[in-house]
């Protein structure tokens, strides 16, 4: 079943000198539930753009955004924010952690923000965190955390409202091989285990090959159908 369909999407960036970025140049592409699918191409591709258009953080010049039957494009701003805080989560390259927090904290963070009670908040936390193998580390701030240590926090704390979709952008590019290996078959175990849907955008030889869907992109086009 579709999740996302996008048809059209083009996206121009227009600098103050007044020279134009053609970023996506007419993008379709259909998302169905449970796709563990990876965009992939190489910097400047566009890759992170269109991540960025699926999860409401950037609007496209033209073209139609379906999310979950939402028309992103004609939205109000408000019933994004909604959407974005109760049917997307993030994992980004830089993991995007609340330094002064501690690993569970992190992972509540999400869910104080959905007005969940706080003993539930606390439950489902410590739940994610032994899901993710970190369940010794919940009181440790997170900047006392390795880097991969540090991504599966991030993963935890996506997974804690209880998304459609999770968007990673580069999710593997600040870790060894090795802890890019594990962290992305942790993530394939979750999208089996929860119906949940996820999306790469990535030039990780390592993130394609473990992905079930491949899309290929190159100047703000796909190259694969």
């Amino acid at each position: 079943m579709a999740l996302i369909e996008i048809r059209g999407i083009t996206k121009t960036h227009i600098e103050k000198s007044g020279v134009r970025t053609e970023a996506l140049r007419g993008i379709d592409l259909t998302v169905n539930e449970g796709d563990f699918l990876s965009i992939a191409g190489p910097s400047g591709s566009g890759k992170t753009t269109l991540l960025n258009i699926i999860g409401a953080l950037d609007s496209p010049t033209s073209g139609t955004v379906l999310f979950d039957g939402i028309d992103i494009g004609n939205t109000p701003t408000a019933r994004l924010a909604d959407l974005r805080l109760k049917k997307v989560g993030f994992v980004f390259q830089a993991y995007n952690l609340f330094n002064t927090l501690t690993a569970i904290e992190n992972i509540e963070y999400i869910m104080v923000l959905q007005a969940k009670p706080p003993f539930e908040a606390r439950k489902t936390a410590k739940a994610l965190l032994e899901r993710v193998g970190l369940s010794a580390h919940g009181d440790k701030q997170v900047n006392r955390l390795s880097g991969g240590e540090q991504q599966r926090v991030a993963v935890a704390r996506a997974l804690a409202s209880g998304p459609k979709v999770i968007l990673a952008d580069e999710p593997t590019a600040n870790l060894d091989s090795r802890t890019a290996a594990n962290l992305i078959d942790l993530m394939r175990e979750l999208n089996i285990e929860k119906n949940v849907t996820f999306i790469f955008s990535t030039h990780d030889k390592i993130v394609m090959d473990k992905a079930t869907r491949l899309v290929l992109l190159k100047d703000g086009k796909i190259l694969n159908g």
